[in-house]
């Protein structure tokens, strides 16, 4: 079992052939004929309070990673398999409440960012920052703050505002010393590119990438930069070109638009 949760709890539980047992033994009993037959004549898996209770548990315990996929002899796809349970638990409004905070609340809220950062707190923020780098690098810059007809149009997790600024103002750096100041700008209608939607929900996924498309058609931009962030890019580069809609735009992480100014001697 290439499993990582089974090798660490040893749980049988944790394999994942036994989660995604649970949900198509639920399929089979009501949603096929055998299954309905063989319920009305000799019994049948149920879906008890305490089945729908083990399904939320072993399904947020899955961190999604697919290394089960590559090792099953069947081909199974048990990642893809948990992310379609946690999509049907939340439909009847089974979801971890943390999660169901930051996206419902936070990220899809008024502020539009996990830490509810309000604009002028961000604004407040980067001219911090820029004081910040002027007196640790020399630079005398201001953060581009809703600049239109800018190339790039940059989201970061919202914590590189707070938390992690170091990561935000190498950014900044890598994007001065390339000559492209003037071709990037942080919007303030959307500036987190954390999409927790991702985790549970495709309805939920699909809003925020929207967001972030609107706010780049917002500032007439022509791409998307995302800072790393653990699921940010990825989730932007895999999921902008299927649910943006008609108005699309590239989606450039940092590290790839930091090897492509080394590729270009920048």
């Amino acid at each position: 079992v290439s499993c990582p949760i089974y090798l660490t709890t040893g749980d049988p539980k944790d394999i994942p052939c036994y989660r995604t047992n649970i949900l198509l033994d639920i399929y089979r009993r009501y949603f096929t004929m055998g299954g309905r037959l063989k319920a009305r004549f000799a019994g049948g898996s149920e879906l008890t309070e305490e089945v729908i209770d083990e399904m939320a548990d072993l399904f947020y315990r899955c961190t999604a990673c697919r290394r089960c996929t590559r090792e099953c002899p069947l081909g199974v796809d048990h990642g893809l398999i948990t992310r379609l349970g946690r999509y049907i638990l939340s439909l009847i409004d089974i979801v971890p409440k943390a999660l169901r905070v930051s996206v419902r609340e936070q990220l899809q809220g008024e502020t539009r960012n996990t830490s509810k950062v309000p604009k002028p707190a961000l604004i407040d923020t980067l001219e911090f920052l820029s004081e910040e780098m002027e007196e640790m690098l020399g630079l005398k810059v201001d953060f581009p703050v809703d600049k239109s007809g800018r190339e790039y149009v940059f989201f970061c997790a919202v914590s590189d505002y707070l938390m992690e600024p170091d990561t935000l103002m190498g950014n900044a750096a890598v994007l001065y010393a390339a000559g492209d100041w003037d071709r990037w700008t942080i919007g303030t209608s959307n500036y987190d590119a954390i999409n927790y939607g991702l985790f549970y929900s495709d309805w939920h996924l699909e809003n925020i990438i929207k967001q972030l498309v609107q706010e780049v058609t917002r500032l007439g931009g022509k791409k998307m930069l995302i800072g790393e962030c653990g699921h940010a890019s990825r989730s932007a580069h895999d999921f902008v070109p299927i649910f943006g809609g008609p108005e699309t735009y590239p989606v450039v992480s940092f590290i790839e638009y930091t090897l492509d100014c080394i590729e270009k001697g920048k």
